[in-house]
């Protein structure tokens, strides 16, 4: 499994093997003048990088191609934002400030400022014998 980082005036994809652009905080990429923020993936990890891009006050789009993608999104947020709020929000935090744009953020690329994808990569070995 890996996380790609992706500037969305950059190319191309940051992966895990390479050095990550924002390791550890969200303080480079709010210097950035980042408003809005694309998320492509809505299971945990990608979920928990909208709550917490929505913690820090900024707006997120988010696209999922799985059935239910948006549901169960919605879900987990409000599971977390008790938690988030108990840690402190930014100014301008908000569960209104996310939106569900379908299965790809393709029509939406001008909106946003910053694309955080979220590459699922598996190895698939098979015995040879």
């Amino acid at each position: 499994m890996g996380a790609c980082f992706w500037n969305a005036s950059s190319s191309p994809p940051y992966t895990q093997t390479q050095p990550p652009r924002f390791a550890g905080t969200l303080l480079p990429l709010l210097e950035m003048t980042v408003k809005t923020v694309g998320v492509v993936g809505t299971g945990v990890i990608g979920a928990s990088w909208t709550g917490l891009f929505l913690a820090h006050g900024l707006r997120v789009l988010v696209a999922d191609p799985s059935p239910d993608a948006s549901e169960k999104l919605a879900s987990y947020l409000e599971g977390i934002w008790p938690a988030l709020q108990q840690i402190g929000l930014s100014d301008g935090a908000s569960l209104d400030n996310y939106e569900f744009v379908g299965a790809s953020l393709g029509e939406h690329y001008s909106k946003v400022d910053y694309i955080q994808e979220v590459c699922i990569v598996r190895n698939h070995f098979h015995a040879v014998g």
